[in-house]
């Protein structure tokens, strides 16, 4: 099942679906701007729009398979090693801040844009 799952991500992160990292950007943009340096992120009052979900969601699912891990050898499914806490909003703002320092992803597929985020401010070690 799990090698099931991994190979539609692969696909997906090699997929152009025309949804850019722009695009999330734009959506994350309202949750962005209600996050304060250091506020707790269990208490922000969303806005209740379409792309406010829609940030929302895709990271949360974004963060269920960064817990992930393979039965095999207990590694993490999407080989990103996200320490214990990392909440949701800490999660959105990497890839924000991987984003706009990197402004040629603007065109790029988010999922791609996204696991290499994540993959830069949680590398795994090395065996």
């Amino acid at each position: 099942m799990l090698a099931i799952v991994w190979l539609a991500m692969a696909g997906a992160v090699q997929a152009d679906d025309g949804y850019t990292t722009a695009d999330m950007l734009a959506d994350c943009n309202s949750i962005l701007r209600l996050a304060k340096p250091g506020a707790n992120p269990d208490e922000l009052e969303l806005e209740d729009t379409f792309t406010t979900g829609h940030c929302w969601g895709a990271f949360h699912t974004v963060q269920q398979l960064l817990i992930t891990r393979l039965e095999t050898d207990n590694d993490p499914l999407l080989r990103i090693c996200v320490p214990e806490g990392v909440s949701l909003l800490q999660l959105i703002q990497i890839f924000d801040r991987y984003a706009r320092l990197n402004p040629d992803s603007q065109t790029e597929p988010f999922t791609a844009v996204a696991m290499a985020a994540l993959r830069s401010g949680f590398p795994c070690g090395t065996k």
